[in-house]
């Protein structure tokens, strides 16, 4: 192999173990939760093998039934369905309004939006919105799980402008 080959080859090799070892690093927890998902309780806390001595089979269902698991399926299914349904109507309608429409304050909606993108006040809003679930009665609902996931999604408010610019049919 010529030096010039081998200039060219040594990069595309490295490149290729540090990304195989960053996966390794990134599957092998996934693989060892898989792995002991199939083990008993005893051998989960004091077991240092990675498979299971006998495999376990029906830890699946057992978790399904005393977990209530196809509830808490149901739930996050609901959640994911509708605030994905909501956040497209609410986004879709709000770019449309402020990419097209010229209206009074449009420069300060578009700031205060923006300025969602870049702060993270997580935890300072958390009881005021508690609070107006309580409000509006939702507190025992996912309704009022939806309703605050739907108003958290400014970064599809702005690629949804940016596709409404970029529309050859805009008047």
């Amino acid at each position: 192999m010529t030096s010039a080959k081998m200039a060219a080859v040594l990069p595309r090799t490295i490149l290729w173990i540090f990304l195989l070892v960053t996966a390794f690093l990134m599957l092998f927890p996934v693989a060892l939760t898989l792995l002991g998902s199939f083990k008993t309780n005893l051998e989960v806390t004091t077991g240092a093998t990675i498979f299971p001595k006998v495999w376990q089979f029906g830890n699946y269902s057992t978790a399904w039934k005393a977990a209530n698991f196809s509830r808490f399926t149901w739930n996050s299914t609901f959640v994911s369905a509708a605030t994905t349904i909501g956040t497209l109507l609410v986004t879709t309608m709000a770019a449309y309004a402020v990419d097209r429409a010229n209206f009074i304050g449009k420069r300060f909606y578009v700031f205060l939006q923006a300025s969602t993108l870049f702060i993270t006040i997580g935890a300072v809003v958390l009881r005021p919105q508690f609070d107006m679930m309580i409000g509006l009665g939702l507190q025992k609902s996912l309704w009022g799980v939806v309703i605050i996931l739907i108003s958290a999604h400014a970064s599809i408010f702005f690629m949804l402008i940016g596709f409404f610019r970029g529309d050859p049919a805009r008047s």
